[in-house]
């Protein structure tokens, strides 16, 4: 369990990183268009596998929650 959160942990810092570079790429001196698109996919990538790390960390964590 305690891998998994870390997983969760670091694909999400990614994702937020790239996200944070492609908003700094907007400024005047910016690379050019298909670098910006590469980070941008980049970032999607890391906020899909996020979504997905979530759902594993989900059914563990139902075991030790009582729903009463």
């Amino acid at each position: 369990m305690r891998g998994r959160r870390w997983a969760l942990w670091a694909v999400q810092s990614a994702g937020a990183e790239l996200c944070v570079l492609v908003g700094r790429m907007g400024a005047p001196k910016a690379p050019s268009l298909a670098a910006t698109m590469d980070v941008m996919v980049a970032c999607a990538a890391f906020v899909q596998a996020a979504s997905g790390l979530t759902f594993g960390v989900i059914r563990c964590l139902q075991k030790f929650v009582n729903y009463t």
